[in-house]
């Protein structure tokens, strides 16, 4: 005889434990296979039925397992397959199906809900969310629905958020050098080189007077000159002075008015 013995909750999940030919099995279920099978205390399981029982206790397990991870984080379809294929999974439309039918993966859900994210909290640019989605292996039409005019503003308003926000972090240094590494850093947040290039101009002015481009030169001409006296240079201090510092990205006004003199 085959009988439901005892049947405790533990946490999300429950322990049924079943009388087997005098041997006591104890199985880790969800209440989703209590309620299919009606278990309860005392039930009586035919042979086929418990058969039944155990096959679908072991998908069950896989089943959690699966669903855990497609609920951790938002996933997409394909990384759901992805996850069944590296952990050899059989029968993975079955766990595709289960997952499809509470919609614990919905690639339209996640794309609204990516952008949602991508846009208003992370602020990042429509490069690096193309790169994304690819990666994510959405289908090239969902993709394309994403259409970069529809959030003209946002990216203005995410691109000048991220400008701001480095200018803030910024150290003397030349105008070249800084302009370089603020172009790096915004086409890094995902933003194009062209509307990059766009805002810098507009805000230059701006960005011009949050750093002090002369401290910079001068601190680099203390340096330059030990390096010129130390090594006996063969060269007039003021050209070696010009060259070093043009190297370095200083415009050639603020350099012309610094070294005046420098040779006394």
């Amino acid at each position: 005889m085959i009988k439901v013995k005892e049947l405790i909750k533990k946490g999300r999940f429950y322990q049924a434990e079943i009388e087997n030919e005098g041997e006591i099995e104890k199985h880790k279920i969800s209440e989703d296979l209590v309620i299919q099978y009606r278990l309860i205390k005392n039930k009586e399981l035919t042979s086929e039925l418990y058969n039944q029982f155990l096959s679908e206790a072991n998908k069950d397990r896989i089943y959690q397992k699966v669903l855990n991870f497609a609920l951790y984080k938002m996933r997409t379809e394909s990384e759901i397959v992805a996850y069944l294929e590296k952990n050899q999974i059989l029968e993975p439309e079955y766990y595709l199906d289960k997952l499809k039918s509470i919609k614990a993966i919905d690639d339209e859900t996640y794309l609204n809900n990516y952008l949602e994210e991508a846009i208003n909290f992370k602020k990042i640019g429509p490069i690096k969310i193309l790169d994304d989605l690819k990666s994510k292996g959405l289908s090239q039409k969902l993709i394309n629905s994403f259409q970069i005019n529809d959030y003209k503003e946002e990216f203005a308003d995410n691109l000048k958020y991220w400008l701001d926000k480095k200018v803030k972090s910024i150290k003397n240094d030349s105008w070249l050098k800084l302009k370089k590494n603020l172009i790096a850093f915004l086409m890094n947040k995902g933003f194009n080189y062209q509307n990059v290039i766009s805002l810098l101009n507009q805000e230059s002015n701006f960005i011009k007077s949050q750093f002090n481009e002369e401290e910079a030169v001068k601190k680099d001409i203390l340096i330059l000159k030990q390096k010129y006296r130390k090594k006996a240079i063969d060269s007039n201090l003021n050209n070696f002075l010009i060259t070093k510092l043009l190297a370095k990205g200083y415009r050639y006004e603020i350099i012309k008015d610094l070294i005046k003199g420098c040779e006394d």
